[in-house]
């Protein structure tokens, strides 16, 4: 299932705006730029969006959906997705994610439990600070 992030850009116009959540919609996905990815690769990995929404003065919103396969099983995976080099975009803040769309396998818990990792750290009995 396909995983939707929601973006508000900073942007002084439209176009703007476009150039930047393209950019997001590539770096969050490839890494790469658009002229060196195959067709298969542009229609399958990139994420996309439909429209730019204005939201405010200076501000344009976005909803992008990346595929669930970027995403993969692991939360460091998502957390690249989510907001890997975008995060050193100035003008980029998430808004909003679609949890429910998410793969319940990224939210496992702890590998251990609390017994676990308190075996681990020689703690026998919890005591009060």
């Amino acid at each position: 299932m396909p995983v939707i992030i929601q973006y508000t850009i900073t942007a002084s116009s439209e176009e703007a705006a476009h150039k930047t959540a393209t950019s997001i919609c590539y770096e969050q996905s490839v890494e790469l730029p658009d002229d060196v990815l195959t067709d298969e690769i542009r229609n399958t990995r990139v994420g996309r969006f439909d429209e730019i929404i204005p939201g405010g003065p200076f501000k344009w919103k976005i909803a992008v959906t990346f595929p669930d396969e970027n995403v993969g099983d692991e939360i460091t995976q998502f957390l690249n997705v989510l907001f890997g080099n975008v995060s050193m975009f100035g003008n980029v803040q998430i808004d909003a994610v679609d949890w429910q769309k998410l793969p319940k396998s990224l939210f496992r818990g702890p590998k251990f439990g609390i017994d676990g990792v308190r075996e681990l750290l020689g703690i026998k009995t919890r005591r009060a600070l």
